[in-house]
């Protein structure tokens, strides 16, 4: 069985595959845009090729859902997926 997890879990799972002396800049004025628009963020952060490979390869991707997530049945055969 699954266990369930709550959105901080969920980042310090993928926090926690990150090295901690690894830093980013971002200039007043950016970080005012983000603060004013969370859609923003994106846009304003560029991440290094190594960081998306490892969104794109689902390496910080916790392998329990959080706590909101519910399965969804098979349309072809009746069994519940994520």
């Amino acid at each position: 069985m699954q266990e369930y997890t709550d959105i901080e879990a969920q980042v310090e799972f993928a926090a926690s595959k990150i090295d901690s002396e690894r830093r980013v800049e971002i200039s007043l004025r950016d970080l005012m845009f983000v603060f004013r628009t969370v859609g923003e963020l994106i846009r304003v952060f560029h991440w290094p090729d190594d960081v998306q490979k490892g969104f794109d390869d689902g390496h910080f991707d916790n392998p329990n859902p959080p706590y909101y997530y519910e399965e969804k049945c098979d349309l072809q055969g009746g069994e519940k997926s994520m």
